[in-house]
């Protein structure tokens, strides 16, 4: 389910769980909503809201935890491609069609992995780039090496070019790592029981209905955030192409 389809239900819940709360209050007799009631209501809901509190700041953790891995391997991946194409250019004239062939493949990956894509077809672009760095590497084992300072640059070469696969890969796996379907509907059903004890105890009227809403609203962009930050790619808040445009405008030269 898509992030902002989770966040329309949870705020439907939770939002619905205050209504249910506000009808309960003048449903009730007084010797429901006395103050005891009230103290023990309020006890409970301090509880949850804590518990609340907990997972959620821990979900937004881990999600920002996955972000940021797939943004670092993307800016290593990117610095390594400099150097491959830096120790390609020390090489000299032969190297110049590996170097060619590394932009351009470089380019074919901005491309196509940033369009918002399912990770399915993710995976496919994934396979297509391996398939392009068999082809690099297979055009830098061709160089000829006259020299030993030669046969050390294509070695380094290749040894680049096998971790830049390999940080490729690495992003494809931390790119969709959802929330398991129980566990959310756990803590919706929390945040749900929560605000019906905020609504039984809430004066009737706009300004708390207002209130109310926001907090649902609040309840409902956290999770959405957890879930956008766990598809960090593919989702509307993504990490940034600046480092591999930049990346882009020095290579070849």
């Amino acid at each position: 389910m898509a992030a902002w389809a989770i966040a329309t239900l949870t705020f439907s819940c939770v939002f619905s769980g205050a209504l249910f709360g506000m009808w309960l209050q003048s449903r009730l007799s007084r010797s429901h909503l006395s103050e005891e009631s009230k103290t023990s209501v309020t006890l409970v809901t301090s509880l949850m809201a804590t518990l609340s509190a907990l997972v959620l700041g821990l979900l937004i953790s881990s999600s920002k935890a996955s972000f940021d891995t797939v943004s670092e391997k993307l800016r290593e991946s990117s610095a390594k491609t400099i150097l491959v194409d830096r120790l390609l250019a020390q090489y000299g004239p032969d190297a110049e069609e590996a170097r060619a062939f590394l932009r351009e493949s470089y380019r074919l990956s901005i491309v196509t992995a940033h369009r918002g894509d399912s990770i399915a077809k993710l995976a496919e672009v994934a396979l297509q780039g391996s398939l392009r760095s068999d082809e690099l590497e297979q055009k830098i084992r061709a160089l000829p090496a006259r020299s030993e300072r030669e046969v050390l640059l294509r070695q380094r070469v290749l040894e680049l070019s096998y971790e830049m696969r390999l940080a490729r890969w690495t992003v494809i796996e931390a790119t969709d790592i959802p929330t398991p379907p129980l566990f959310l509907a756990v803590l919706i059903s929390w945040l749900t029981a929560m605000f019906v004890g905020f609504g039984m105890f809430a004066p009737r009227n706009r300004v708390s209905l207002i209130a109310l809403a926001v907090g649902a609203l609040s309840m409902a962009t956290s999770i959405f955030l957890v879930e956008e930050m766990s598809h960090p790619i593919t989702g509307m808040i993504r990490v940034s192409q600046e480092p591999m445009l930049k990346v882009l405008d020095v290579l070849g030269k």
